[in-house]
């Protein structure tokens, strides 16, 4: 977090999207493979994640694709975790749904409720912009 601090205070835009997009990858939510479990650690990598792009927002600039995408992709998992069908779902996503669909909703059986896992890390989102 210091260090894409470091990087977007003094232009080091190679620096920063390293440090971003390894941070991204650090999620698990841009995997290409199905995620299977998501343990503590990369719970706390999206909060990270998110912090970073409330505090550091305005110096971003390009990195603010993988974290668009790691804010998208977890939009994407409280949808599965809340319930909507498959087929109002992209076509294919990292997190394995859509198109090879395994019958009946299966995809909910990962280690966390990814519905309760929005709503933790999204609602002091909101709270931050709000009073912004």
């Amino acid at each position: 977090r210091c260090a894409i601090r470091i990087a977007c205070i003094f232009h080091l835009e190679l620096e920063r999207n390293a440090f971003v997009q390894a941070l991204a990858r650090f999620t698990l939510l841009t995997a290409n493979s199905s995620v299977t479990e998501m343990k503590s650690k990369n719970i706390d990598t999206i909060k990270t994640l998110i912090s970073v792009a409330h505090t550091d927002g305005n110096y971003l600039g390009t990195s603010w694709l993988d974290i668009l995408k790691c804010i998208s992709q977890l939009e994407l998992a409280q949808m599965i975790g809340t319930g909507v069908k498959n087929q109002y779902l992209a076509a294919k996503s990292p997190l394995g749904v859509g198109g090879a669909s395994s019958g009946s909703g299966g995809e909910q059986s990962s280690a966390f409720n990814f519905s309760s896992l929005g709503d933790v890390l999204l609602t002091p989102l909101h709270a931050a912009v709000s009073s912004a």
